[in-house]
């Protein structure tokens, strides 16, 4: 799990938004499987326990819980973002409470983030960086689970053959 957050966070550097969104994406399903759960429910449910406390806040002076987004939202993005290249989430019919995302790219300090209701507007970075350290303290969870750690060891990795000398 590590290696996959390390590279969103290395996308992240090189100002990829694309490409560390994409990877961000897949890693509620990834976590999912690794727990022996598959489908857009598993999905679901990891982001809504691992993720979704940083998509609800207290709101109004009865301070009442507001969801910007939950895993349902979450699960939206990922089919129209992975599949289309869309933000547009209201044909996606699992999307609860946003119908549309605008991404963007805050400047240092002044995050934009979380505004409006629709679409709702997410800083791309921040919402990476969400997933990952979910992901992080998820890992940190199972750690001592012998059986997640040999499912992990079946997750994808790269032999980097131009680095030698190496054997195969």
């Amino acid at each position: 799990m590590q290696a996959i957050t390390k590279d969103v966070r290395l996308a992240l550097d090189a100002k990829l938004w694309r490409a560390a969104l994409a990877l961000a994406l897949t890693i509620p399903d990834v976590c999912a499987r690794l727990q022996g759960e598959k489908g857009r429910s598993a999905y679901v449910r990891w982001f809504d326990a691992h993720v979704g406390d940083r998509y609800r806040r207290p709101i109004g002076p009865q301070q009442r819980e507001y969801i910007f987004m939950d895993g349902r939202d979450a699960y939206a993005l990922r089919c129209a973002y992975l599949h289309q290249q869309s933000l547009d989430t209201d044909e996606q019919e699992i999307k609860h409470v946003v119908d549309k995302f605008k991404l963007t790219i805050s400047p240092a300090g002044f995050p934009i983030h979380l505004n409006g209701g629709d679409p709702l507007q997410v800083d791309v970075r921040i919402l990476c960086e969400d997933i990952c350290a979910g992901a992080d303290a998820w890992a940190e969870q199972h750690a001592g689970d012998k059986a997640m750690q040999e499912r992990m060891q079946g997750l994808a990795s790269f032999l980097d053959l131009g680095s030698g000398p190496f054997s195969i």
